[in-house]
């Protein structure tokens, strides 16, 4: 059984009493089944050296599904980065909300745009996921804003919602083919042994740039 996503750890025991034969997809837990996670921290590193190599300072968080593990690693990511390269995020340019999809990037952008100014604003705008950035950048493009020309968006992502549509949205992940690969293998390798060893296994990331991140603005 592959399970995708966080759930509570007392539901995976219950799984694991009917079925030991488990792996966890982004998430990790730790002595208590396999995990394939993707490395979170360098795809924040990835994004940030891209933003500043263009002249970006003064970034912006747009984090979803508020509460759970994965925004609050990517957001630790995203601090602990600029931090290494001498930079701060400001709480004022910080909003997180309770979805993790398109609506709940719009409404973050919405949030965003209602405390910054024309002549004031973070150039670079880093989202916890794809889904949340084509919510963005839906949001500024409606407002008069232009991306990447005035605003650069990334996404800590990689899947096909990155590319579906113009513009595209320059992303750093793990790829999640070889994420799922991975964690198929892990499955099959316990049916063939007996073996009771768990894996975390923790895939690079790497950065693609696309259409959504240029030169910051003056």
């Amino acid at each position: 059984l592959a399970v995708l996503g966080q759930v509570d750890e007392k539901f995976l025991k219950a799984i694991k009493a009917v079925q030991p034969n488990v792996v966890a997809v982004s998430v990790s837990y730790p002595g208590i089944c396999h995990s394939v996670m993707p490395n979170e921290k360098q795809a924040l590193g990835l994004l940030v050296d891209h933003l500043t190599e263009l002249g970006h300072r003064h970034f912006a968080w747009v984090g979803g599904d508020k509460g759970l593990n994965y925004n609050l690693r990517r957001h630790a990511g995203l601090l602990e980065a600029l931090n290494q390269r001498g930079l701060k995020l400001s709480e004022k340019f910080t909003v997180d909300v309770n979805s993790g999809d398109r609506l709940g990037g719009w409404k973050a952008g919405e949030i965003m745009l209602g405390q910054i100014s024309r002549r004031s604003f973070p150039t670079a705008w880093v989202c916890a996921n794809g889904l949340m950035a084509r919510g963005v950048i839906n949001c500024l493009m409606q407002n008069g804003w232009r991306v990447p020309e005035d605003i650069s968006v990334v996404a800590t992502d990689a899947t096909r919602v990155c590319v579906e549509e113009h513009p595209q949205v320059t992303g750093a992940h793990a790829d999640p083919e070889k994420i799922g690969v991975t964690a198929a293998e892990l499955l099959l390798k316990r049916l063939d042994s007996e073996d009771e060893t768990l894996m975390d296994v923790l895939l690079p990331s790497h950065l693609t740039v696309r259409e959504t991140s240029a030169k910051a603005a003056a």
